[in-house]
């Protein structure tokens, strides 16, 4: 089983405070966390520390953090060679801030320039595709080329990119922001589910899911009934990256033929067990651990 992974890389930087800073003062950090970041490539090293094949396709710089990046990916057993390495290009770096009384966390990202992934020849033939829209043009490509493959994007931002790309999908992992915004639906009130998921529905002709944050995340199931898929209850320190891995324990479970409540149940707790550490890349736990837990808890 192939996975193919297309999107941003970034190298993050994590400063944990005590709360949330406030204007014109100087913080020190008794703790800094460095590590990757970026939805497409956090997948990609789930889906390798697991014993997936997975190949990212995505853009860095040839510069001090590019070359971080590249070391980590190759060190979680992510094939790179579909990685462009660009001399005029500058890697994304993410200054991220976590207030340590609730976990929330801010990320201030570089965005010196937008370049775009081109003529990127994929001699494999994938069997999952996940895309976080970043990469809308080669991710289009890609899509048309393999059009066996299965086909999965993570919904974050709206924008005519994703929504696109959303069409030719054959599964749409959304967020509770990105489904209130497409449907203009509020989803404070759950019963509001039923709405929003059937405006999505019409829109995109394909399969929802949606993250509900510390309630968990829900699907449609055969008897078309909306169905919520419970968390676990953690003690969170930062919920960077947690989004991310759940994607990419979605597609883990899409690729052994799991039923959806139990994708939902165990990409739920890899997300709640990875707010649990600092840093995206750094909570990625063993497949063994989350077994463990989704065994205590199913």
């Amino acid at each position: 089983m192939k996975f193919l992974c297309i999107g941003n890389c970034a190298y993050d930087i994590t400063f944990p405070l005590e709360d949330y800073p406030k204007e014109n003062l100087k913080y020190k950090c008794k703790e800094v966390i460095e590590c990757g970041g970026g939805t497409a490539s956090n997948t990609a090293c789930l889906l390798s520390k697991w014993g997936c094949e997975s190949y990212l396709v995505s853009i860095v710089g040839n510069d001090i953090y590019g070359k971080k990046i590249m070391n980590e990916l190759e060190s979680f057993g992510v094939n790179t060679k579909y990685i462009q390495v660009d001399d005029s290009y500058d890697t994304i770096v993410s200054n991220v801030i976590v207030n340590k009384q609730n976990a929330s966390r801010t990320i201030i990202s570089s965005d010196l320039n937008n370049k775009k992934i081109e003529n990127i020849d994929i001699d494999i033939v994938p069997d999952i595709i996940l895309i976080d829209g970043s990469q809308s043009k080669i991710s289009k490509e890609i899509f048309d080329k393999f059009n066996d493959a299965v086909k999965v994007v993570d919904a974050q931002s709206v924008n005519d990119d994703v929504i696109k790309l959303c069409h030719i999908s054959d599964y749409v992992v959304c967020s509770k922001n990105f489904m209130e915004i497409v449907s203009n639906t509020k989803l404070d009130d759950v019963s509001n589910l039923e709405v929003a998921f059937k405006i999505l529905e019409d829109k995109f002709k394909t399969k929802i899911v949606v993250t509900l944050e510390s309630l968990g995340s829900a699907y449609r199931n055969e008897l078309g009934n909306i169905i919520i898929v419970p968390s676990i209850s953690v003690q969170s320190k930062d919920t960077t990256g947690a989004g991310d891995l759940f994607h990419g324990s979605f597609i883990y479970g899409l690729s052994l033929g799991w039923d959806m409540y139990k994708i939902l149940r165990f990409s739920n707790i890899v997300g709640a067990l990875s707010t649990t550490k600092y840093g995206g890349r750094n909570s990625i736990f063993s497949l063994k651990e989350v077994e463990s837990v989704y065994n205590e808890f199913r």
